[in-house]
C-alpha cells in the first residue's frame, strides 16, 4: 500500500512538472509579438533622435538588414526579448559585426546607458527560445 501510494505521489509530480514545462513554453510563445519593432536613439537612455525601424510579419527574410540614419547609437528599445541585434561599422551590413546586443540586454534593470556606438547599419537574427525538460537532464549523457 506504502509503494503505490508513493508511486501516485511520483506520478502526480511529474504530471505537475510537464504541466509547467508546457505553460513555460505557451508563456513565451505569447510573449514574442507579431510584429517586430525597433527604436534606434542616438543619446543614451533613450533620447536624442529617433529611427523606428519594422519588420512586417509575412516578411520572409532571412537576415533583415537598416542603414541607420545616425551613425550615433545611443540606446535601443526592442519588443522582441528573443533578438540579437548586430551593429556593423559599414553600411549595407558588410563586414564584421562590431557590437551585438541580445534583446533582452536593452532594457537595463537599474543601470542607465552610458556608451555610444558609431554604426552605420544594424540586422538582426531571431533567437529560437530552449526549453530544457526534465527528463533532458537526466539522460541527457546516460544512454
Amino acid at each position: 500500500m506504502k509503494n503505490i501510494i508513493i508511486l501516485l505521489l511520483s506520478l502526480l509530480l511529474t504530471l505537475i512538472q510537464i504541466e509547467i514545462i508546457s505553460t513555460s513554453s505557451v508563456t513565451i510563445q505569447l510573449r514574442r509579438p507579431r510584429q517586430f519593432l525597433m527604436d534606434i536613439y542616438t543619446r543614451p537612455n533613450r533620447k536624442g533622435l529617433v529611427q523606428h525601424i519594422r519588420l512586417d510579419p509575412g516578411a520572409v527574410v532571412t537576415r533583415p538588414c537598416w542603414n541607420l540614419a545616425s551613425k550615433h547609437v545611443g540606446s535601443i528599445g526592442i519588443n522582441d526579448p528573443f533578438v540579437k541585434v548586430l551593429f556593423y561599422r559599414a553600411s549595407d551590413c558588410n563586414g564584421f559585426p562590431m557590437s551585438i546586443i541580445h534583446g533582452s540586454e536593452t532594457v537595463p534593470e537599474s543601470k542607465k546607458y552610458t556608451s555610444i556606438i558609431k554604426a552605420k547599419s544594424v540586422s538582426i537574427t531571431r533567437i529560437r527560445p530552449i526549453l530544457l525538460r526534465d527528463s533532458d537532464r537526466f539522460y541527457d549523457n546516460h544512454t
